[in-house]
């Protein structure tokens, strides 16, 4: 296994030139930082990057020497769902299972929970093996704030003094 340089930028677009060599990542392994990942031609790199990133959306790997390692998304065991997929998705976002949202089907990675859920709605499902790339978990930045304008607000004018005593 040879070693080629680090990666330090992710690319959006396809190169001009044709690319180096791919990696196949399947779901779970497409949220990176920093690690070592090795190609189909058996060949290693590390991809260092500032944050931690989702990689879907992206064409693939830039090597600090230019060469682009295309990013290929791995077939997995999914289960491919028809019919009421509002109320399947509801009870799939319930449970937290990730969910790739189409027009006309949703894929959802297979599991004996997924599997269970779906005999109990009585939906009709089956087996496929396809990439998987379900919509990524919305984050949201809540902060709590404690200077709550009740709690700051002056007592009113005909309120006795607090004793500090609650009996």
């Amino acid at each position: 296994m040879s070693n080629l340089p680090p990666c330090r930028r992710l690319r959006r677009d396809a190169p001009a030139a044709p690319c180096y060599d791919l990696v196949v990542l399947p779901h779970q392994d497409r949220a990176l930082r920093v690690r070592a990942l090795t190609t189909v031609h058996d060949e290693s790199f590390i991809v260092d990057l500032p944050e931690r990133t989702q990689l879907d959306g992206y064409f693939g790997f830039e090597l600090e020497d230019g060469r682009v390692i295309e990013l290929i998304h791995a077939e997995e065991e999914l289960l491919e769902v028809r019919g009421n997929l509002t109320r399947i998705a509801w009870h799939f976002g319930a449970l937290n299972l990730l969910v790739q949202v189409e027009e006309s089907r949703l894929l959802v990675q297979r599991s004996e929970t997924a599997e269970i859920l779906l005999h109990h709605l009585g939906a009709a499902y089956h087996l496929t093996t396809e990439p998987f790339a379900p919509e990524a978990p919305v984050q949201i930045d809540h902060h709590h704030h404690h200077d709550h304008p009740a709690a700051t607000a002056p007592a009113p004018p005909d309120a006795a003094p607090h004793s500090g005593d609650p009996f």
